[in-house]
């Protein structure tokens, strides 16, 4: 997310607000409320509020997991989500099989060549480099 700061802050509560508003109506497992905890996940990180992203990162994932299945391009990006989130805490070694795992499911259903596949082997390629 590329949001200056004070937006960033104006964003979160207007996603937290429709979130909560979402949840209401739909239930804590629709699909549509997974996503929005993926986005106040994204701008928490952004704001270097780590350990309240990864919650709703890992929830987010498990209920798009349980509405679209395992192998779905959303899981993928989530489990990259959380895999980034954990790269950022410097703790590689927990990273590495979510960007794998992101990265399979992408081939899977992307193709070698589609950029957020090349994206997240770049990524893979960076922390073998950083380990060396």
């Amino acid at each position: 997310i590329n949001l200056p700061r004070a937006s960033t802050t104006r964003r979160c509560h207007s996603t937290n607000a429709r979130s909560k508003a979402k949840k209401k109506n739909l239930g804590d497992n629709h699909p549509d409320v997974a996503i929005l905890q993926n986005n106040i996940a994204e701008v928490l990180t952004h704001q270097g509020k780590y350990d309240e992203a990864l919650p709703l990162y890992e929830r987010s994932c498990k209920n798009l997991k349980k509405s679209f299945g395992e192998d779905h391009p959303f899981v993928a990006e989530l489990l990259k989500n959380i895999a980034d989130w954990f790269k950022l805490q410097g703790n590689c070694d927990e990273a590495k099989p979510l960007y794998e795992r992101s990265l399979e499911i992408r081939r899977k259903c992307l193709g070698e060549d589609h950029p957020d596949v090349v994206a997240v082997v770049e990524t893979l390629e960076s922390l073998e480099l950083s380990s060396n």
